[in-house]
């Protein structure tokens, strides 16, 4: 391993690591040392400071950081974030449910609210009135949340495992963290973003409670959503449900030959999807979402580890946490279908309506 400090690392860590945590408490930034490393040093790596440390990771251990010297135990709180953040963002599903993740300045925000139930369309006769409807342009608040995981390690993982090996089992506590924000993203989804359930999911039945769940049932949502501007990408159900969708005929089998009378769909349905597994979603439902219309991630601090306690206390007790919330975009954007509810008394809301 190279042993040369001629990047000029050494001496600075605890200076990027403050740098990191502004950006990330003053601006929302997910700001990893990677990142950092690439954009203010020259595009220098994580390789050439544990170079410019003499450090091998494989090897060394959290305890040799921590005793090395002031400056370089700094690097600590990093490495777990680092570690951490990648089991946060990989493990969950909240990433494939967002149209993006946006950084705020507030653990409160104050979003675009738009709602077009009330224009009207209408032929008008030469000379007519134009008949008048309205869209309401406004804004609504949404509030964000804490969600956070404590840590305990021990002082024989500190004094003993490596630091590479200690990273493989931090992947879990962020998988966890995770989690907590999947349950976020899926309640919001179900309930939107308004206590009032102003925001809610439209809630549609299925042809036959008799018979659970039919193809058609998917149809139903599938062509409706389509019409409003967004073919559904993702399914989530419970585990019971899911085996069952996944079990269905239509989804096994692949068919071929030709019919005598080809009739082409000009608003195509999907061809797959995505289908996810989520307790969240109550037994006997299915939530449907297209990620583009349904909702937005919003950060006012992504994911933060209290590093004077890591340093101050040896890393034995600490927290990850992360204010995060979601704002619901298109309310057409997502619909949840209910087997224990008939269509025919638990049809399309009348702000479901396509534009026609």
């Amino acid at each position: 391993m190279e042993t040369s400090t001629i990047h000029g690392l050494k001496g600075n860590v605890k200076k990027m690591h403050t740098e990191m945590q502004e950006l990330r408490r003053k601006y929302g930034m997910d700001v990893t040392l990677k990142s950092h490393l690439a954009d203010n040093y020259g595009g220098l790596t994580p390789d050439h400071l544990y170079a410019d440390l003499q450090i091998d990771p494989r090897i060394a251990t959290v305890e040799n950081l921590l005793t090395l010297d002031e400056d370089t135990k700094w690097l600590v709180p990093e490495v777990i974030r680092d570690a951490i953040r990648k089991g946060f963002v990989e493990a969950p599903i909240w990433p494939d449910l967002v149209a993006a993740d946006e950084p705020v300045s507030s653990p409160s925000v104050k979003a675009p609210h738009i709602d077009i139930s009330e224009a009207v369309m209408a032929e008008v006769a030469e000379g007519g009135t134009i008949p008048v409807g309205s869209v309401t342009y406004g804004d609504k608040n949404v509030e964000l949340f804490m969600q956070g995981i404590g840590i305990d390690v021990t002082y024989a993982v500190i004094r003993f495992s490596s630091i590479n090996l200690l990273s493989v089992y931090l992947l879990d506590v962020g998988a966890r963290l995770g989690s907590l924000v999947t349950k976020q993203a899926i309640l919001t989804l179900i309930n939107g973003d308004q206590d009032d359930a102003s925001e809610a999911a439209a809630v549609i039945g299925v042809e036959d409670t008799q018979e659970t769940i039919i193809y058609k049932d998917f149809l139903r949502i599938w062509t409706r959503m389509s019409r409003v501007g967004g073919v559904p990408d993702a399914l989530i159900s419970n585990e019971d449900l899911a085996l069952t969708i996944l079990d269905m005929e239509e989804f096994k089998k692949r068919y071929a030959g030709a019919t005598q009378l080809a009739a082409r769909l000009k608003t195509p349905l999907p061809t797959e999807q995505n289908i996810f597994i989520n307790s969240n979603v109550t037994a006997g439902k299915v939530l449907f979402n297209n990620k583009s219309r349904g909702m937005v991630k919003v950060t006012a601090e992504p994911l933060m580890i209290e590093a004077d306690r890591i340093i101050d206390r040896q890393i034995e007790k600490t927290v990850a946490s992360v204010i995060t919330g979601f704002v619901t975009l298109q309310r057409t954007g997502r619909a949840m279908l209910d087997t224990a509810l008939a269509y025919a008394e638990n049809g399309w809301p009348s702000w479901f309506a396509p534009i026609e």
